[in-house]
């Protein structure tokens, strides 16, 4: 069994999904759940897509019972509690597990492969999702540190002529960059760095940023350098 962040519930109950998601797989998982619980009050949840090969938009509508939104705050809730696994044997792709289940906790969503599923099936799944989601706070709280250390330890704000990243942007960058250098890999002298000049077309999304040493930022000319340290 294995089980990864799928994407996430916004506070307009839109559900938003990461790139690495196939969205035909939790489209076709979300078209098809059956509740126990039909009589109680429903939020309906969102779901966009853009069907192939049109790439017509469609928005996809949810009901979800209420009660289970606010369950999912503590335990993971399976967005299908008659058959929370659906068995997907008729579109398998051959690096997936034949059943998939899609769970909601603390507004983000859980995607679950296994190989088979019995009485508990649902328990394990539940124990890895939480056991995940503890290990991402404590590496979230680490990275938290360590780019609050960027920020202390930065160049004058002063001498810089564009907007500041905001945090959840560095978090982001900080993680999926490993808090080193792109270009070689260094620890040592790291800044954030626009892709593209922020002066020309760049933008402060985690898409136009990313980590460089201090060597390897200066060999990038016509570069606008965000923030500046040398790590701990």
């Amino acid at each position: 069994m294995k089980v990864w962040k799928a994407g996430l519930l916004t506070d307009k109950f839109v559900i938003e999904l990461y790139v690495n998601t196939d969205p035909g797989d939790i489209a076709a998982y979300l078209a098809t759940l059956e509740y126990r619980f039909s009589s109680f009050r429903c939020t309906v949840l969102t779901l966009p897509l853009t069907l192939m090969p049109e790439r017509k938009e469609e928005r996809l509508k949810i009901e979800f019972p209420t009660h289970a939104l606010e369950d999912q705050q503590s335990q993971p809730v399976f967005l299908s509690d008659k058959e929370p696994f659906r068995d997907r044997s008729a579109r398998l792709h051959s690096n997936e597990l034949r059943f998939l289940g899609v769970a909601l906790y603390q507004n983000h969503f859980y995607c679950v492969e296994t190989d088979s599923i019995n009485q508990y099936s649902v328990k394990e799944a539940s124990g890895l999702i939480m056991g995940k989601s503890a290990a991402e706070e404590k590496d979230l709280k680490r990275i938290r540190r360590e780019v609050k250390v960027v920020d202390q330890l930065s160049n004058r704000r002063e001498d810089y002529t564009v907007p500041l990243i905001p945090e959840a942007v560095q978090l982001v960058v900080y993680a999926r960059d490993n808090g080193q250098c792109v270009q070689c890999g260094s620890k040592e002298k790291i800044q954030f760095d626009y892709v593209v000049p922020f002066a020309i077309e760049g933008s402060i999304t985690t898409d136009h940023i990313h980590i460089l040493c201090q060597v390897c930022q200066l060999r990038k000319p016509g570069n606008v350098t965000v923030l500046g340290y040398s790590s701990p």
